[in-house]
């Protein structure tokens, strides 16, 4: 798991600073990446692993099948792509306002679950499906801007989720904690994904 880890720190900032270009110059690669990182998170979500598998093959598995899925819808219906990237940004940003609402805003209880992107109260759930449901209506009217905006910050979320993980399994000790601080892994969401749309936006001679 630590070399998938790797692996989607490697994709998700990929995403984050291409995620534009990658979907109007080639959108089988786009939507192959970023349905692979949905496919990965929903089958870890979801799906238990069985006991005879080694831990690293569902998640390749999820990542490989859902990827193709999306590559090839995000090659004949690019619209469609854009608007599952921009819900899948609505997702993340639901799950941290869901948090932030129905506990306060302590950053220690987002811990347990900000890393396994699961809605664990009817407010958290609320928010997410709300969020995404906006972003992905902000698709279809302002699909430039949306594109690079979702991959920018979906990418940046997966590599900074992931890249924590890193840490943890890795280095252990006051970094690993400091570097899984929930604050900490969301400044660099933020500081990440901005980047990506600054990047995004000085490369726009695909207009």
């Amino acid at each position: 798991m630590i070399y998938f880890a790797a692996f989607l720190v490697f994709v998700g900032l990929i995403v984050c600073v291409t995620g534009r270009t990658l979907f109007a110059t080639t959108p089988f690669l786009g939507g192959f990446l970023v349905s692979g990182m949905l496919g990965y998170q929903v089958g870890m979500m979801f799906i238990p692993i069985p006991a005879n598998w080694p831990n690293w093959v569902l998640p390749l598995v999820s990542f490989i099948l859902i990827g193709i899925i999306g590559g090839i819808v995000a090659k004949g219906l690019y619209v469609v792509m854009l608007v599952i990237a921009g819900m899948a940004l609505g997702a993340f940003i639901g799950l941290v306002a869901g948090y932030v609402i129905n506990l306060g805003g302590s950053p220690h209880v987002l811990t347990s679950n900000f890393f396994s992107f699961q809605p664990e109260n009817a407010v958290q759930l609320y928010t997410m499906l709300i969020a995404m449901a906006l972003l992905g209506g902000l698709s279809l009217t302002a699909q430039d801007t949306m594109a690079m905006l979702s991959t920018a910050f979906f990418g940046a979320g997966i590599a900074a989720v992931n890249l924590a993980d890193l840490f943890d399994a890795t280095v252990g000790g006051r970094v690993a904690a400091v570097a899984t601080e929930p604050v900490l892994v969301i400044f660099a969401w933020l500081f990440i994904g901005m980047a990506g749309v600054f990047i995004q936006n000085n490369n726009d001679n695909i207009d």
